[in-house]
């Protein structure tokens, strides 16, 4: 809980300069899990594409409506967490 407190706070002090950092990164991951969902041929691809794209547009969402930092840094982590899961997913 420690180290999540602190990443909290890390986050808020440096806002403004993590925000283009972190829509790169989501990006980034978020085009490597798509990349691997066209690759797949299974029947729940759309819905992964769906979830993919959806959850990388509510964090940049979030940042365009100018929500709260803590907000915003928990939608960084799950659109983080998403992604990466759907990577992991379509690996095996």
């Amino acid at each position: 809980m420690k180290y999540y407190v602190k990443l909290v706070e890390e986050f808020e002090e440096g806002y403004l300069f993590l925000i283009p950092i972190t829509i790169i990164l989501q990006t980034a991951i978020g085009s490597v899990a798509m990349m691997y969902l066209l690759m797949d041929n299974s029947s729940t691809t759309l819905f992964e594409m769906i979830l993919c794209v959806s959850s990388s547009m509510a964090y940049n969402a979030s940042i365009l409506g100018q929500a709260k930092k803590k907000t915003v840094f928990h939608m960084l982590m799950l659109t983080l967490l998403i992604n990466l899961s759907l990577i992991l997913i379509n690996l095996l």
